[in-house]
């Protein structure tokens, strides 16, 4: 089982699991942060920033959550076998091992995206595909851990964690490299020689790659426009900003924004067909029973008031559409009247072949 979380509208995302799991989970926290409760003491919050990883074995309980505001991107696996625990020993990730830096090389997010998309499609072989590229990610750590490129000294560490955590809260802003080096008493040669190696990119890739990234999140919905969201995450000139985001994207924002709504529709209408078998399949017995189910069949139009709809039936359906987390569904919500919700009931119900449109209130 393999996944990816990003929070759109639910502020906090949770998980508290006491007696842990049955299989191993491998966590990476690609973009933001997220928080942690190793230990007995659940209490005690360890802040895991991107770039790492976290590695839960079978019943070790887990406690972490995830924050709208941290802006996280997160991907996970789940795995067992006969021999896993050696196997991962092999590959370096000893039982000590339990929230380690792997670094920002875009093909880990490759490598997952793609386990998830051999288990979407589910075609010949792929067990094995899912399988390999997991191996493709021990691989690659291995490799990390023991690269003779790595940051051994723990100050160093710290200095340059400091320097990506200081980025990352203010990456809207006019940072300069050479003032910030200045600032923390290092040479600007000492800060980028090192940087690079504890992230692989330079500061200034660094923060251009978090701001492209946002972008990226708030194009993803029409609460701004797009000269808006240049100054958001830190350009002053749109025009440079759109230069940048298709140099590194391969699309320009309003491209982007055009794909991104026209997916998020595209899903919702999905899901809602989905919400609504499962809301016909639940109450069929209390939908037949409707006072004026018998004279809409012999109808040619379905003419009726909101205030016939029984108040359980459409809490209950209301109740289904707060169910599905990670997906904004306002769009869903706002867009349906009772009488349109009411007339597709109707429409699967009787079977007609009939057009429902969907406009805004």
């Amino acid at each position: 089982m393999c996944g990816t979380y990003k929070l759109y509208t639910h502020p906090k995302l949770p998980t508290w699991r006491p007696r842990g799991r049955l299989d191993f989970q491998l966590i990476y926290i690609a973009a933001g942060k997220a928080h942690f409760h190793f230990g007995r003491n659940s209490e005690d919050e360890t802040i895991v920033h991107a770039g790492h990883m976290i590695l839960y074995r079978p019943k070790e309980p887990q406690k972490y959550e995830y924050y709208a505001n941290d802006q996280t991107e997160v991907f996970w696996v789940h795995f067992t076998g006969n021999n896993v625990t050696n196997l991962l020993r092999s590959y370096g990730l000893t039982n000590d091992k339990k929230v380690f830096y792997c670094g920002f090389d875009s093909e880990y997010k490759t490598l997952f995206q793609s386990m998830i998309k051999e288990l979407q499609m589910c075609q010949d072989g792929y067990p094995e595909m899912l399988e390999m590229y997991l191996r493709q990610i021990f691989i690659k750590l291995q490799r990390h851990f023991h690269s003779p490129i790595t940051i051994t000294s723990s100050r160093t560490a710290a200095e340059i964690d400091r320097a990506v955590s200081y980025f990352s809260e203010h990456y809207n802003e006019q940072i300069n490299i050479d003032d910030y080096a200045k600032q923390n008493f290092v040479s600007t040669s000492w800060l980028i020689r090192n940087f690079r190696l504890y992230t692989g990119i330079t500061p200034k890739q660094f923060i251009m790659k978090k701001r492209i990234y946002n972008a990226e999140m708030l194009l993803q919905n029409q609460h701004y426009s797009i000269n808006e969201i240049a100054r958001i995450v830190g350009y002053d000139n749109p025009l440079y900003f759109s230069r940048i985001f298709q140099k590194t994207k391969g699309i320009s924002p309003s491209e982007y924004r055009k794909k991104c709504i026209t997916k998020k529709t595209e899903m919702c209408y999905s899901l809602l067909f989905v919400n609504f078998c499962l809301f016909i399949f639940s109450f069929w017995h209390e939908i037949r029973s409707f006072s004026f189910y018998n004279g809409i069949v012999n109808r040619k139009e379905m003419n009726f008031h909101e205030k016939q709809i029984p108040t359980t039936l459409l809490k209950t359906y209301l109740a289904f559409m707060q169910t599905f987390s990670h997906t904004d569904f306002t769009l869903c919500n706002m867009q349906l009247s009772h009488k349109q919700i009411l007339q597709i009931i109707m429409v699967i119900v009787i079977g007609k072949r009939k057009a429902i449109d969907f406009h805004e209130k």
